[in-house]
């Protein structure tokens, strides 16, 4: 897995924050802000099949 770091304004922050607190509630499940990025990502920018990464692959860090 990849550690990724970004920057955010106070009031996207804060409004991710916030989502992530509706969405557990919702789906009876703790999401983090975190949670919230990952799955984002991964709708706007899909793997291609065939692509996956595999179980072996090295941990990266991409500061953005």
């Amino acid at each position: 897995m990849t550690a990724v770091s970004i920057k955010l304004t106070d009031t996207q922050a804060k409004h991710l924050r916030k989502m992530s607190h509706y969405l557990s509630l919702e789906r009876d499940k703790d999401l983090t802000l975190s949670d919230l990025v990952r799955e984002a990502l991964e709708q706007v920018y899909p793997i291609p099949e065939g692509e996956e990464p595999s179980e072996d692959e090295e941990d990266q860090t991409l500061c953005l």
